[in-house]
């Protein structure tokens, strides 16, 4: 039997090799489990407990400092193989979603690179976010787009500096039926295209994505069904109108291309991104133009209020519709006003 001089366990000799490769106390503290229990019992004298104390220390020094060594030589080995932007294109996120990351993972590199510092560090990350002149929400965006950036990069949590500032939204404007009746004729004499893609934002309330992104195989003209493709919620189908159909069917004649895949309205890209882009700035502009639509400082007008004026006339016509149910339920007049000494 042999006795093993640190974890002092006894074994034949043909085990003792192959156990002295694997012991764990000479693995992890270099000295004898006699000493380790000395120690901690305080029974060696001062010189010899401190040169045990010493001999461990050092031991757990060199452990991980060859940790350590490894570790920074895979790292190294990785970094010079390492592509951000290839990295970046294997997020499991929507086409674009991974647009909107990797134009401002553009915009943080290049800035890194001019002012040499490391773009995989949170503090360099702060340091971008603080001098960028922009509004409170768009810094709040960027904050969180980076931070979301560098976490799946570096593969460990990233948390950067709050944004301190207060927010101030302006609520975007709902339009009243007779401004949607004018607006409509009013842009029905500038173009046929963008008044029908107005027409569709204002009828189903769907997303500028939405609409930059369909195509002729999107509109069912037999079973008046139209299918808005939606990046956030999937495709959306909703019931196409007559009159709606006949526009849409004599619009989509004129085009040379009328295969299923051809993009019902055009514009320069074929990105989905950068199509709803280019869409949302031409119908920005005439709302702007408008000579229908006043300007007001506390609304906000843009495409996106074509979804809000159908979100709002939808509950306005749903909450009509509840007070003619509840006063029927509870035997009052029609049209009767008491209703809403009950309701609130």
């Amino acid at each position: 039997m042999k006795q093993c001089q640190f974890c002092e366990k006894s074994m034949k000799h043909s085990n003792f090799s192959r156990h002295n490769q694997k012991c764990y106390v000479r693995i992890n503290f270099g000295v004898s489990k006699n000493i380790i229990i000395n120690l901690i019992n305080g029974k060696f004298n001062s010189q010899e407990s401190e040169e045990s104390i010493l001999h461990l220390k050092i031991s757990k020094l060199e452990k991980f400092t060859e940790k350590f060594l490894v570790e920074a030589r895979e790292l190294v080995a990785e970094l010079k193989n390492f592509d951000p932007d290839s990295r970046l294109s294997e997020m499991t996120v929507g086409a674009s979603t991974l647009v909107a990351y990797k134009s401002e993972w553009k915009q943080y590199s290049c800035w890194c690179r001019k002012s040499k510092l490391d773009p995989l560090v949170a503090t360099t990350a702060n340091s971008y976010i603080a001098q960028l002149n922009k509004k409170t929400t768009t810094l709040k965006k960027k904050r969180s787009i980076l931070q979301v950036v560098l976490q799946f990069l570096t593969d460990r949590p990233v948390v950067l500096r709050k944004i301190r500032r207060r927010i101030s939204v302006v609520p975007k404007y709902s339009m009243s039926q007779s401004e949607v009746t004018d607006y409509l004729k009013e842009q029905s004499k500038i173009s046929e295209e963008t008044y029908l893609i107005q027409l569709l934002l204002i009828t189903y309330g769907c997303r500028i994505h939405s609409v930059a992104c369909l195509t002729v195989g999107d509109i069912d003209f037999l079973r008046k069904k139209i299918f808005f493709p939606d990046s956030k919620t999937g495709t959306r189908e909703a019931t196409l109108a007559d009159d709606m159909s006949k526009k849409l069917k004599n619009f989509i004649n004129k085009k040379q291309n009328q295969s299923s895949s051809t993009f019902v309205f055009t514009a320069k890209s074929e990105n989905p991104a950068k199509r709803a882009a280019e869409i949302c700035k031409k119908v920005n502009y005439l709302i702007r133009e408008s000579s229908v639509l006043r300007s007001n400082q506390n609304y906000k007008f843009s495409s996106h209020m074509f979804r809000k004026t159908v979100a709002f006339t939808l509950y306005q016509q749903l909450i009509v519709d509840a007070k003619k149910y509840v006063r029927k339920s509870i035997g009052q007049a029609e049209g009767s006003s008491a209703i809403e000494y009950y309701i609130h």
